[in-house]
């Protein structure tokens, strides 16, 4: 089949913008161009339009005690321009193996973004993450649950470093440095990625020095200029999900949200590369939509980005994160993950908020 985007606005990394046609065959973009593309097609006409390739959360929880695996709110999610999610971490009893299967399952479907699926937390015994993660004590045991998980088909491996901060999560074991670069060592060896549960900086320190690809979330203390540039020269990405902190600030007065506003910006500033997520776990209609991530939006905004940043951190920077060469960009040989909104996001970024037009791998599925 052969899509025909016409005359759509695309908005390059400088601001600047230009009318361009994008032919699509299959589930691949075949070529872009400002001149006219004279090719029997389904044409669609986005004069007016700001084409954008398709968003990618970073940061999810789709698979928790009271809601797994709800593929209503999948459709959902796609309907508001979200054509791929990063599950990280499963909540509930559910295991490694259930998760993969059901995203085997609808991998092939249009109806549903791309899924990245992570399986159990990694931590230690009565360790951070969820009702049942896999607790090891020594580095066989280690070794063996990165094993385990890779060989299920897990997407990356997900661990943390918190010894809780709550009523709920207080006193929680952690793991040692040996443990955590043990499980590091043995994912990449494995061709995986480790993205590590943290929220202060002595901790993000011991897992950078473990060796983590990705820190899940910005810390809320200071964050040191040595760190963070250590993060930028060795590729590890941070997905800052603010909406968390903010929930915190509103709900209970601890003003965490400020801290991790600064290192992010500081982060981006040094040129790291972040994603766009925010902590999905269910559904709160402000710090947490089924959708597009909103507030996480404006509060990158109010951490001091630019909107050109923040798109490009839920396009390439997620792209990055996942893993997907082909992904997060318009340009030829990329998928065709592609959304527009009537009018320029980037002036007006709550035009976000009402995406018209989705196309999921090659298959228009919103006009």
């Amino acid at each position: 089949m052969r899509n025909l985007i016409k005359n759509a606005t695309i908005i390059d990394e400088d601001g600047n913008s230009c009318a361009v046609n994008v032919l699509v065959e299959g589930t691949s973009i075949v070529k872009v161009s400002k001149e006219n593309i004279d090719i029997p097609a389904i044409a669609y006409d986005l004069s007016g339009y700001t084409l954008m390739p398709g968003f990618i959360n970073t940061h999810v929880h789709l698979i928790d005690c009271f809601d797994a695996f709800n593929e209503d709110k999948l459709k959902r999610w796609l309907m508001s321009g979200i054509t791929y999610l990063r599950d990280q971490g499963i909540f509930s009893r559910n295991t490694a193996k259930e998760a993969v299967g059901w995203k085997n399952k609808i991998v092939h479907s249009s109806l549903y973004p791309s899924i990245a699926v992570c399986g159990k937390f990694i931590s230690s015994i009565n360790g951070y993450g969820g009702v049942e993660p896999l607790g090891v004590s020594n580095e066989y045991e280690a070794r063996e649950a990165v094993k385990m998980q890779i060989d299920c088909g897990v997407d990356h491996i997900k661990i943390a470093l918190d010894n809780g901060y709550d009523a709920y999560t207080q006193s929680l074991d952690t793991l040692p440095f040996e443990l955590l670069s043990a499980i590091c060592d043995e994912t990449h060896k494995l061709g995986k990625k480790v993205s590590a549960h943290v929220n202060k900086s002595d901790k993000l320190d011991i897992l950078l020095k473990a060796g983590i690809d990705e820190a899940a979330h910005a810390c809320y203390d200071h964050i040191s200029e040595d760190s963070l540039k250590f993060m930028v020269r060795n590729n590890v990405f941070m997905t800052p999900t603010l909406s968390v902190y903010g929930e915190i600030l509103t709900n209970w007065g601890a003003p965490l949200l400020y801290g991790a506003m600064d290192n992010t910006k500081r982060f981006v500033e040094m040129g790291g590369v972040i994603g766009l997520g925010n902590d999905y776990i269910n559904e709160k209609e402000i710090w947490s939509p089924v959708g597009m991530p909103i507030m996480e939006i404006e509060l990158l905004q109010k951490a001091g980005l630019t909107m050109q940043q923040i798109i490009s951190a839920a396009t390439t920077g997620g792209a990055k994160i996942i893993g997907k060469n082909n992904y997060g960009e318009i340009k030829e040989g990329y998928m065709a993950d592609l959304i527009a909104v009537k009018g320029n996001p980037y002036e007006f970024p709550y035009l976000l908020s009402n995406i018209n037009f989705v196309m999921k791998a090659g298959i228009v599925v919103k006009q």
